[in-house]
């Protein structure tokens, strides 16, 4: 099954600048990994938050965070989107890759790198292990999201019930609106 995502996610920004919050080079993965956390907020807040008791999301910088199992730092994602609210599981803190944070409450996972030559297979194989975990933790869930965001370019993997489909785009070329509401 091809999953088509939604035409807006692609489109121009209407005054053809770039996300100021991003640094346009980087010294380091930390940097960038910041300055994507502080953008994430800022559209989850624009957005709004999500209605009714106990539902919330909140950004977690797992690149900075200190890993439960520091062995399995590549198998965890550099930025966590946490959720709660009837749809979400509280996790055991066994099965937390950090401090309040696993799959069981996780809405989507955000991995950061430095602008290098994309490895597209890399990339679906690592949303690929997120989706099963996801999924796993999770049952209920239709469909996940997860980004991969460089200072430039932005991959954005959905996963829908064992089938998968992906959408790059440069920063200028996704407005805010689309890029938020594609992870809440």
């Amino acid at each position: 099954m091809t999953l088509l995502l939604p035409p807006t996610l692609l489109q121009k920004p209407r005054d053809g600048r770039r996300w100021t919050e991003l640094p346009i080079h980087p010294t380091s993965k930390g940097e960038l990994s910041e300055s994507v956390c502080s953008l994430i907020r800022r559209i989850i807040a624009g957005l709004g938050e999500p209605t009714g008791d106990g539902v919330a999301r909140d950004v977690v910088d797992s690149h900075a965070a200190n890993l439960k199992h520091p062995k399995y730092k590549d198998l965890c994602p550099g930025i966590s989107i946490r959720a709660t609210g009837p749809s979400f599981g509280r996790s055991e803190a066994i099965n937390e890759y950090i401090d309040g944070v696993g799959y069981a409450n996780l809405a989507s996972p955000i991995d950061v790198n430095l602008e290098q030559p994309s490895n597209e297979k890399d990339q679906v194989a690592q949303a690929a292990f997120y989706s099963k975990q996801i999924y796993t933790e999770q049952p209920n869930r239709n469909f996940i999201r997860s980004l991969f965001v460089t200072e430039k370019n932005l991959r954005l993997i959905q996963t829908v019930a064992g089938s998968m489909s992906h959408r790059s785009s440069t920063f200028t070329e996704t407005p805010a609106r689309s890029f938020g509401s594609s992870l809440v």
